[in-house]
């Protein structure tokens, strides 16, 4: 069980100033932020082996225009606060759902 009331204040204080899905937002800072304190397990397999990455990277799947999802990379999201990585991703989500994300 968790103590979720201070991310729910967060929620409300956020929702009108949030394009969409806040709580995407903050999933993706605790994800990246977990992953930077396990750094070793953070990487790739390439061709049968495990390669390790220097950096936290974090793909969102979004919905592009109810026919598909589409992968939405945020770089370094540990560094971010929570409303630049809000501002990145509606960004690129804006660019995917007008079929002009060039990533």
């Amino acid at each position: 069980e968790y103590e979720m009331t201070k991310t729910n204040e967060y929620l409300l204080k956020t929702m009108n100033s949030q394009k969409k899905d806040p709580i995407t937002h903050i999933f993706t800072k605790a994800i990246a932020i977990a992953l930077t304190l396990n750094i070793r397990y953070v990487g790739r397999i390439q061709f049968g082996n495990f390669v390790q990455e220097d950096e936290v990277s974090i793909t969102v799947a979004v919905d592009q225009n109810s026919q598909d999802l589409v992968p939405v990379l945020v770089r370094k999201p540990h560094v971010k606060s929570i409303p630049e990585i809000a501002a990145e991703l509606n960004e690129k989500v804006l660019k995917v759902k007008h079929d002009k994300d060039e990533d």
